[in-house]
């Protein structure tokens, strides 16, 4: 009774095994038949795409023909491209813009240090021509003004930084 149990648990397992291998089988083969569809489904004409094939190397531009088998579209200095989608390696989509958190950080880390040096300058000029006395004259005036400047200069390029945005990507092809 046992052995007659563990062999209908393996034919069941095998059944289920060779069910999901004919599953993965039939789902790639509608895929490999229906690679050209979600290019067309991804993109319209008049959308900015990124597009890398053999030749040339990579171009940006707007979309001006979409076809099963063709790609066409006008860079930004007016000239037209196309392609044979068999041709190209992969294509970007614009989605928009975002705001770069790497160039927020650059902007207030430079701010901050043209700020500090200004701001040390300036504080030193001006305790310097009210007060020249001793070793450490101009010091108190220098530190002050690094201070004030470095903030002043932080806040003004993490602001700059910020207002700076990059465009958005999305790969749709492959």
């Amino acid at each position: 009774m046992t052995r007659s149990l563990s062999s209908l648990i393996r034919a069941r397992c095998l059944a289920a095994c060779l069910a999901a291998c004919l599953a993965c089988i039939a789902t790639s083969h509608a895929d490999a038949q229906g690679a050209a569809r979600p290019l067309v489904t991804a993109l319209r004409t008049g959308d900015t795409v990124r597009v890398w094939a053999q030749s040339p190397a990579e171009q940006v531009g707007a979309v001006t023909r979409l076809d099963a088998d063709t790609l066409g579209i006008r860079r930004r200095d007016g000239r037209p491209f196309a392609w044979a989608v068999d041709s190209l390696s992969h294509i970007d989509v614009q989605r928009g813009t975002r705001r770069s958190a790497a160039r927020v950080v650059i902007g207030t880390l430079l701010g901050g240090a043209v700020g500090i040096v200004g701001g040390a300058y300036a504080g030193y000029g001006i305790e310097s021509a009210f007060d020249c006395e001793g070793e450490w004259a101009g010091f108190a005036g220098a530190a002050l003004g690094a201070l004030t400047g470095g903030i002043a200069g932080m806040v003004t390029g993490g602001v700059i930084g910020g207002r700076m945005r990059v465009s958005r990507w999305e790969k749709v092809w492959p």
